[in-house]
């Protein structure tokens, strides 16, 4: 038990903005095939060159296809109009109980719908990665 299975990374240069406090893709994706209904999935993402300009926040959720399993709100949370940027980093240990294949991915929101917030800011340069790491029972 405990050994890695496989390994599987999604990445995105895609910029992506929001001034709405409603949730959107991030375009960070990455699939895999559980090869036992056993297994988890380590998710390792990181949102590299976030950014928030303006009095809000950024919230970021992770999804296993349609389901929500993982949320973080209210990150760069300066309460006043200060720019704050940098990379959004987090884990999460799911265990989806199949073999079918299976999507993760991310959305992020604009908390207060003030100002803006973008995720992969400046394309190229704001690499984003979604890791998914299958670990056997």
């Amino acid at each position: 038990g405990g050994k890695v299975l496989q390994v599987v990374q999604g990445a995105t240069t895609t910029e992506t903005s929001s001034t709405s406090a409603t949730f959107a893709d991030t375009s960070l994706t990455a699939d895999i095939t559980p090869s036992a209904t056993t297994s988890k999935i380590l998710v390792l993402v990181e949102h590299s060159r976030s950014f928030v300009n303006g009095s809000t926040n950024i919230g970021l959720k992770l999804f296993r296809d349609a389901t929500e399993i993982y949320e973080l709100r209210y990150l760069f949370d300066t309460a006043d109009a200060t720019r704050q940027s940098g990379s959004l980093s987090f884990n999460f240990l799911d265990a989806p109980s199949s073999t079918s294949s299976l999507t993760y991915k991310t959305q992020f929101n604009n908390e207060s719908a003030t100002g803006s917030v973008n995720v992969q800011q400046d394309g190229s340069t704001g690499k984003s990665t979604i890791t998914l790491i299958e670990i056997g029972a």
